[in-house]
């Protein structure tokens, strides 16, 4: 059976193989076809549904909550309130007499019985024609029960799934800033756009805990109220799922100045990529400021990325068992880190005072090109290989086990390197900073 394809969705389709990857995306629905995004209402609910301890009210006919209960499953460390499903189930006559007073009693019955930190009010197709006054029922309900009653403007005929996203983001917007911002670390960050739709929020939050990082709020996955309503304390917004919570990310960026990002963690190198930017951007990846601008410089090979992330641990670890105090803005100690990896990654000669200024430099505009260089060689290499050897895909693993053996063996003898120039030098170290020595003092001899 031939397929077809109407020609107003070619721009939307592409099949693997027959040409390069070039998709149009945030199209409007095409009238005739399967339509390839939802409403706008089911755009804002995919947002804000898994914010846990927030009441999620459906002002429309009952087939809209239906439609979207437990819309993707996402999982609570905590409260489950989410998961419920409510509606004023608009009836003919709520259409024809308006469905503002039913929505005001539905509203005040379930604050009653659940004690939600804040309630989000979904406007439906109908309430947009209808035209119920969401705004003045939610601004009477939350000066009446002390919580944060918000409208979500999520009509689904104004558009597609996209402008859901939108909604969503500018009735979270009402809550940020309304907490109290005080006490969060200036190493601190959001993470935007993950639901938690199988605990990987809990992960990511792992990682930055590790690394001596506040993560201030989940917005959404795992989210709670009270975390969105002071996020507008972070130094940083990482944004994952960039069309559902950029526009947030802008709102923030616009009124309370925070920088974001866009990043993926999606496997080991994303992972990796990612954490290297948001190092870069809130300047220190565990204690010491200013080596995540350092790591991420670096970052051209997975391998060097989590080998200078060892080679600082270990630098820590020895300063701690060397008696050496370990502190947050520890400029001595920052420059003495970065030095050892200058030395030992080659940028500085070890009888060659420098600062970490010329560190960066030298790395910056000599060992970095090469870097690109070898890579793109690397690649280029990898691809003729592959086309020009008859053997199986098996036997194409052997040259990279021989190529991961070689990268271990070689990691160990760096790491082993900077562990022993930075006992070398670790007394200079303890004696600059008992006294409080200038940075410029503490180069290496």
């Amino acid at each position: 059976m031939s397929q077809t394809l109407l020609d107003e969705r070619k721009s939307q389709v592409h099949r693997i193989g027959e040409e390069p990857f070039a998709m149009a995306c945030d199209r409007p629905s095409l009238a005739g076809a399967v339509s390839q995004r939802a409403c706008v209402f089911c755009g804002s609910r995919v947002v804000l549904y898994p914010i846990a301890d927030a009441l999620h009210l459906v002002h429309g006919p009952i087939g809209c909550a239906t439609y979207t209960w437990d819309i993707r499953g996402a999982i609570s460390s905590g409260p489950q309130l989410h998961r419920l499903s409510f509606s004023t189930d608009l009836q003919e006559m709520d259409v024809i007499f308006g469905g503002e007073k039913k929505l005001e009693a539905s509203l005040r019955e379930l604050i009653s019985l659940h004690n939600p930190k804040a309630a989000f009010v979904y406007s439906t197709c109908i309430v947009g024609l209808i035209g119920d006054d969401m705004e003045a029922v939610c601004r009477r309900v939350a000066a009446d029960t002390g919580i944060p009653v918000l409208p979500v403007m999520s009509e689904g005929f104004k558009g597609n799934k996209r402008e859901g996203y939108t909604a969503a983001c500018k009735a979270m917007f009402r809550l940020v800033g309304t907490g109290d911002a005080t006490g969060i670390s200036p190493l601190s960050v959001n993470i935007l756009g993950d639901f938690n739709l199988a605990g990987e929020t809990w992960i990511v939050r792992e990682y930055f805990r590790k690394m001596g990082v506040e993560v201030v709020a989940n917005i959404t996955g795992d989210g709670r109220v009270d975390d969105i309503r002071r996020c507008h304390g972070a130094a940083l917004n990482l944004v994952q799922c960039s069309g559902a919570t950029m526009e947030l990310a802008k709102m923030m960026e616009e009124k309370y100045g925070i920088p974001s990002i866009r990043v993926s963690y999606f496997g080991i190198e994303d992972m990796a990529e990612a954490q290297a930017l948001k190092n870069a951007l809130i300047n220190s990846p565990s204690i010491v400021p200013g080596i995540g601008t350092f790591l991420s410089f670096w970052l051209i090979g997975l391998e060097d990325f989590f080998l200078l992330d060892q080679s600082v641990t270990l630098i820590l670890a020895l300063c701690r068992l060397e008696g050496v105090p370990v502190e947050k803005n520890n400029r001595i100690l920052e420059d003495f880190v970065i030095q050892i990896l200058g030395q030992i990654y080659g940028i500085t000669e070890g009888a060659k005072a420098s600062d970490t200024n010329s560190i960066s430099n030298d790395f910056m505009t000599r060992m970095l090109p090469r870097k690109y260089a070898n890579v793109m060689m690397n690649r280029g290499l990898h691809k003729i290989v592959r086309r020009i050897l008859p053997f199986k895909r098996r036997s194409r693993l052997l040259p990279v086990g021989l190529g991961l053996a070689m990268s271990a063996y070689n990691a160990y003898d760096r790491i082993v390197a900077v562990g022993q120039l930075a006992l070398k030098n670790m007394g200079k170290l303890r004696q600059d900073v008992s006294i409080g020595g200038d940075p410029e003092r503490a180069r290496l001899p």
